[in-house]
């Protein structure tokens, strides 16, 4: 098994790019190093990439060349962003539930054709403490104080107990022919067989 590595810090400082900022085009240097990744990538004969865990926004020089899935840690139509700006978007919004999803990186960020999903619960008996204590904080936390509270790190508990299993089915389901990683039609619901697989490590 190969290993090939980038790193995206040092690419960055010998071309003395900047950081990217949100709300803002992606610095000329992103595109330049996903070139060199797709140059990389290149030399493989592969019909699948996923990004689990990869925190930089993947230009078209990478997404228009391969079939490459991502990771995001939200449901279809969910919220956008990083995993903290998720969880602070489902606090913000009192969400009963959330969940991950496994979808096909294209221009459009986090918005890409949707192959797989699982589901989990941000409310109920046992969250109700939490977001009791949360609303007790008044309005307008900011960030630090919100992602300090008990019922942040709660859903992102549960957020990464279920993004392992369901990369594992998802790819078990392609591996089968179940799903497609073109999509063209509903993203497949794998919520029971991701608290299957859960139970069975429990």
């Amino acid at each position: 098994m190969a290993v090939e590595t980038l790193s995206s810090v040092r690419f960055r400082r010998a071309r003395g790019g900047r950081l990217s900022r949100p709300g803002e085009p992606l610095p000329a240097w992103r595109r330049e190093f996903d070139e060199e990744v797709a140059t990389i990538l290149g030399g493989y004969s592969f019909d699948l990439a996923i990004m689990f865990g990869y925190m930089l926004i993947a230009t078209d020089a990478l997404h228009e060349r391969f079939t490459i899935l991502n990771d995001h840690p939200a449901l279809p139509g969910g919220p956008v962003g990083t995993w903290q700006q998720v969880i602070r978007q489902l606090m913000d919004t009192g969400a009963r539930e959330s969940g991950c999803m496994w979808n096909v990186v294209t221009g459009d960020l986090d918005r890409g054709p949707v192959l797989t999903y699982a589901r989990y619960a941000t409310a109920g008996p046992d969250m109700d403490p939490l977001w009791a204590e949360y609303r007790a904080l008044g309005a307008n936390p900011d960030n630090e104080t919100i992602e300090a509270t008990r019922l942040f790190a709660e859903i992102r508990r549960r957020g990464v107990l279920a993004e392992r299993p369901l990369m594992v089915e998802t790819l078990r389901s392609l591996a089968e022919g179940r799903i497609e990683a073109t999509p063209d039609g509903t993203p497949a619901d794998l919520t029971l067989d991701v608290n299957r697989a859960l139970s069975e490590t429990a």
